[in-house]
């Protein structure tokens, strides 16, 4: 129940600061093992199959000592700006997904709301989470218009398709050694490229990857007889057909494991066709291979991953050394084979601190390896009963027994993970760990860096006695301690808010923790040091000198009616509760006037600029043809850091056994005597995530949607801050608590009083006539300091007036607006909606341009 210990100080610097002793940054497990004569395996493999039939009771281990960490963790992470490490390259946004048997028949499946629901949250995932989803046995969907309509909903949300080469349309191939049918599989590529070209232009088909039948080697080739030469053919063809529309299509494979040759006799082969072969066509030289791609699981933890991925590597490097300069993918890099286990390690904290540091201990090796990027193919739907427990990303309840049969989604912390990845910068900083923990993982970063800052050093440890945070107080329950060194006032800015503000509004820089309920101080409670706590009307910040009574707001903001939904005593209010119970996220009210005045929108769409082709006929997207995400503009140019550290060791669970870490952030000297603005995000072993609200409210298979308001009020973990930082000198040091297993994200942001960029491209997807799923994108945001999205909606006409509806604090671009009740006709979530950012330190971008949503049929 508690949260992270957080401290953040201003160091005063006595003859400067000297850096820890740089420790290694090779985060590689485990020394390369051979490989085994029979199996292809290395021995670290064999050691983790004896759970591999037994997975209940390994993800259920946990650690026997409960011994505390005495030793402090110290890191320090040059943000000062003069020794940025390179670029970061986000090189895990991608998922996967497949439907399910049989595949010759997979519409009912890719075509339904429920996916059409899940890919949208995909999507709308935080600054490009996601941007590709690779999806087998696309070519066996019926017709090209079903094909239409799936990639047109993947690129209505931005999303990429792994677009396999792989299905038998019309069950017409049989045979690719037949000269005929090889020719015809190359003109069936040259047409699907130059149909989705004509469609979407070539720079977005162009920045696909396209890649071969999905591990050939299991040979599940939907009624095609595949021989080694078969499949080689089948390359060429795909190389062709592609290259007949642009030499530029990226295309790889084999897609498989490539494990040793009696198993994976396609894999090598083909690798060997691109090394020294003939090609099928003229010039019959060995055919081009874009990226090669592998698939190597974990044995339920990270590190077996990479293990596994440096072995096979390094023996494709040595074999085709003409391959050499050639990327590496692997876009099935899961943590354990089979989707549909039901492991509970796949619904709490332990799976997002897995991907972390998945993540984490792939960076030093990107370079070397020529590793481009890691996919943890996630993207599932899940079936009862099992809910949060399959490798999924989001829960999904099928209503069953409600009028009407619908599903609603929860969003599960492997999403979450996602959104704060994506929050890391453009640039690594230099790091140094002391003393190095195995199972301690770290990446910083920034954006807005600039070359020319200075870094602090000098001959001594921070003082940790004179040094205190300078921020706005609104919790009584926060100790208070005063410095002694006088700063200057800044002057407030003050947001307007769509909503009316009264005397109880708060400022947006707080030490509060915004997305949970008031809880009783404890030793885990954030331990910041403030001001004396004044009322509701008169929000204040500390000074370095005694504070007067009129001591000014450094950022103000209204916040608005920003109730989260949580609750301190859940057991008294979630179980057993109905539908009619409580209240909704929003106003709760229905369209009462038949219609939006003077809306000429009949088909979904919107007048401001949309298409209206999508599913559900949620047809606003104003922001197509403008797939770029920005990091410009003068907000985006802003010194911002992140700093990410994650606590995994596999399945390992031990929440006593804690450990100290104490961050130390060098700060640009030009933003010394300025503000700066800090939040801590946390996904950690014992805090309560949407599993564990659902387990609290006896884990339903249909949640009331009482219970569903309940339980999405803990998705996307918890979050102390922002609070705002008076800079007196150019360190910035943080003390916190991790568990087993932990992830903690620190977010370190300069103020800027420019606007944060438009919401655009706010799409609609209906549900049930009161429920619907609100979707942004954030292409146009120069910023990740982001406080929040406000959703707000009009029953009335485009031009309001409007009420927020958005309850709870939203930072993902999407928000599932549901009534209190299903209230058939009479009242509905019809009418306007528009959507708008507010930044840590309180400004606000403009609204979205309106888009109308029409009652559900």
């Amino acid at each position: 129940m508690g949260l992270l210990v957080l401290m953040i100080v201003l160091v005063v610097v006595v003859g400067g600061y000297v850096e820890p002793k740089p420790q290694p940054n090779n985060l590689l497990p485990h020394t390369l093992l051979s490989m085994h004569p029979q199996h292809g395996t290395t021995h670290q493999q064999h050691r983790y199959d004896r759970h591999v039939h037994n997975p209940d009771k390994h993800h259920n281990r946990s650690a026997k000592s409960g011994r505390r960490h005495s030793a402090d963790v110290k890191v320090f992470v040059d943000g000062g700006g003069g020794k940025v490490s390179g670029f970061l390259h986000h090189f895990w946004r991608s998922t996967g997904l497949c439907p399910p048997s049989p595949h010759s028949s997979p519409q009912p499946f890719l075509l339904s709301q429920d996916e059409a629901l899940n890919l949208a949250l995909v999507g709308s995932a935080p600054h490009q989470a996601f941007t590709q989803v690779r999806i087998h046995w696309l070519f066996d969907l019926v017709n090209a218009s079903q094909l239409d309509t799936l990639l047109d909903h993947l690129y209505h949300h931005q999303l990429r398709p792994g677009f396999e080469l792989m299905g038998n349309p019309g069950g017409i191939f049989t045979d690719l050694e037949n000269d005929t049918q090889v020719i015809w599989w190359r003109d069936l590529v040259t047409q699907t490229a130059a149909r989705y070209t004509g469609r979407y232009g070539l720079e977005w088909v162009g920045s696909w990857r396209w890649e071969t039948w999905n591990e050939p080697d299991h040979h599940d080739f939907d009624n095609l007889n595949f021989t080694v030469q078969g499949f080689l053919n089948y390359y060429d063809a795909c190389r062709a057909g592609l290259d007949a529309v642009w030499e530029g299509m990226v295309l790889g494979g084999p897609g498989g494991s490539c494990r040793d040759p009696g198993f994976s006799s396609m894999c090598w082969a083909l690798l060997t066709h691109c090394h020294q072969g003939t090609s099928y066509f003229p010039p019959h030289r060995p055919p081009r291979i874009d990226f090669i791609s592998i698939h190597k699981k974990g044995q339920e933890d990270a590190d077996s991953i990479l293990t596994e991925e440096v072995h096979t590597i390094n023996i494709i490097r040595r074999s085709f050394p003409r391959l050499h300069h050639i990327p590496v993918i692997n876009d099935e890099g899961d943590f354990m084979k089979g989707w549909w286990r039901g492991l509970t390690w796949r619904a709490d904290a332990r799976y997002p601190a897995m991907v972390a540091r998945a993540v984490a201990l792939h960076l030093p090796l990107l370079s070397s390896l020529r590793y481009e990027l890691l996919s943890f193919d996630n993207a599932f739907l899940n079936y009862r009963p099992s809910f949060f427990d399959q490798r999924t990303l989001v829960a999904r309840f099928q209503m069953n027994s409600s009028l009407p049969v619908h599903v609603q989604m929860v969003k599960k912390w492997s999403y979450s993970v996602m959104g704060l990845l994506a929050r890391l910068g453009h640039r690594l900083l230099p790091h140094y760990t002391s003393p190095h923990l195995p199972n301690l993982s770290l990446i910083s970063s920034c954006r807005g860096c600039d070359s020319g800052d200075g870094v602090v050093t000098s001959a001594g440890e921070p003082n940790e006695v004179d040094n205190r945070l300078q921020f706005l107080a609104r919790d009584s329950q926060i100790p208070v301690t005063t410095p002694t060194t006088p700063v200057t006032a800044i002057p407030s800015m003050t947001v307007p808010s769509s909503t009316p503000v009264t005397t109880s509004t708060t400022p947006a820089i707080t030490t509060t923790t915004t997305t949970t309920p008031a809880r009783p101080v404890s030793a885990s409670t954030p331990e910041m040091t403030a001001s004396t706590p004044t009322t509701s009307a008169s929000p204040s910040f500390i000074h370095t000198s005694t504070p007067t009574t009129e001591t000014p707001s450094l950022i103000t903001v209204s916040r608005g009616d920003d109730d989260d939904g949580r609750d301190s005593n859940a057991a008294g209010t979630s179980r057993g509760v109905n539908d009619s119970a409580g209240s909704s996220d929003g106003d709760g009210g229905g369209s009462d006037d038949g219609g939006p005045a003077g809306s000429s929108d009949d088909g979904g769409g919107s007048d401001d600029g949309g298409n209206g082709s999508s599913v559900n006929g949620a047809g606003n997207d104003d922001s197509v043809g403008d797939r770029g995400h920005s990091d410009g503009g003068d907000v985006g140019s802003s010194w911002e850091v992140t700093v990410l550290l994650t606590r995994s060791k596999g399945t390992v669970t031990n929440a006593s056994n804690s450990l100290t870490v104490r961050v130390t952030v060098a700060i640009p000297k030009r933003l010394v005597g300025g503000v700066l603005v800090a939040a801590m995000y946390r996904l950690g072993w014992g805090q309560k995530g949407p599993y564990e609200a659902w387990q609290e409210v006896g884990s339903p298979e249909e949640p009331s949607r009482q219970q569903l308001k309940y339980i999405r009020a803990y998705e996307g973990g918890n979050r102390v801050g922002p609070v705002g930082v008076v800079v007196m000198r150019p360190v910035l040091q943080v003390t916190l608590n991790m568990t087993l297993p932990d992830l903690q994200l620190l977010h370190l942001c300069q103020p800027h009083p420019a606007t944060p960029g438009q919401v655009v491209g706010v799409r609609t997807m209906g549900v049930t006539s009161s429920d619907v799923l609100v979707t942004w994108t954030d292409q146009r945001i120069t910023t990740r300091c982001i406080l929040r999205y406000e959703v707000e909606r009009s029953v009335r006409n485009r031009g309001g007036p409007y009420r927020r509806v958005s309850g709870k604090t939203v930072t993902d671009n999407n928000f599932w607006y549901s009534l209190p009740q299903l209230s058939g006709s009479v009242m509905t979530v019809e009418g306007w909606y528009r959507v708008r950012v507010v930044t840590y330190w309180g400004s606000v971008g403009p609204y979205s341009p309106p888009h109308y949503h029409h009652q559900y049929q």
